[in-house]
């Protein structure tokens, strides 16, 4: 399965992660997802291995992709998105989200200008 098509495990994971506009981010357990879908967790976890992703890596991409969004588009200090997204340390945050938000601005924002 191309982890991009509509029918992939890993598509179907994000959009079970994925917050409804206007809400937070909250990570959801392994457990809870693999019961969204109506499968075991053992299956969950090889299915999305045979995708090469894991349940930690879609969730933190959800996040650095918020992350993104919000810093292009709000006034939001990075520590407050870092904060929303649940990072207890800002360092954290720009650590796991630092590299995808490398366009001139961010990176002034993250300090790495």
């Amino acid at each position: 399965t191309i982890p991009g098509s509509d029918t992939s495990m890993a598509r179907k994971v994000r959009s079970i992660l994925m917050p409804v506009e206007g809400n937070q981010f909250h990570s959801i357990h392994v457990a809870e997802i693999a019961a969204k879908l109506n499968i075991t967790e053992a299956v969950l976890r090889k299915q999305l291995q045979s995708e090469g992703t894991c349940v930690r890596t879609i969730s933190e991409d959800i996040r650095c992709d918020i992350a993104c969004t919000r810093l292009r588009s709000t006034h939001a200090s990075i520590e407050a998105i870092a904060e929303e997204l649940g990072y207890k340390e800002t360092r954290s945050f720009t650590r796991a989200c630092g590299v995808k938000a490398e366009t001139p601005y961010i990176a002034q924002k993250l300090g790495h200008i």
